[in-house]
C-alpha cells in the first residue's frame, strides 16, 4: 500500500497556534507520522495569516478550499508547507511539476 491510501485518515489533532505560528485558536486533523509522499519542512516558510485561516478552517471542517493566484506567487510552496507540518500526504500533477514557473512542486512527488 503506497502512501496515497484514500482510507488512511488523520490519527491527531494539532494546535494551529503551535504549529504554524499563527494567532489562531482552531485545532486541525493531522497524521502522527509522515510517509514518502509528505513534502520536506522549510523551517524559513513564513504563512499569511489571512491565507492560512481560511486554509485552517477547511482543513478543520473537511470541506475544500481553493488556492487561486498568478504564476509564482506561492500557492504550491503555501500547500507544501502545510502539508509538511500536518504530515498530509501531498504530489503534484505532471503538468505543474514541469513548469519552469513552479520550483516548489518539483520538490513533491508525482501523483
Amino acid at each position: 500500500m503506497n502512501g496515497l491510501d484514500p482510507a488512511a485518515a488523520p490519527d491527531m489533532m494539532v494546535d494551529v497556534r503551535n504549529t504554524f505560528g499563527l494567532d489562531v485558536a482552531m485545532t486541525v486533523p493531522a497524521f502522527s507520522r509522515p510517509n514518502e509522499y509528505v513534502p520536506d519542512l522549510d523551517t524559513a516558510y513564513v504563512f499569511r495569516p489571512r491565507d492560512h485561516a481560511r486554509d485552517s478552517r477547511g482543513f478543520a471542517h473537511n470541506r475544500r478550499v481553493l488556492i487561486q493566484g498568478y504564476h509564482g506567487t506561492g500557492k504550491s510552496t503555501h500547500i507544501e508547507q502545510v502539508a509538511a507540518r500536518l504530515n498530509w500526504p501531498a504530489c503534484a500533477s505532471t503538468s505543474i511539476r514541469t513548469s519552469a514557473a513552479s520550483t516548489s512542486s518539483a520538490r513533491m512527488r508525482s501523483c
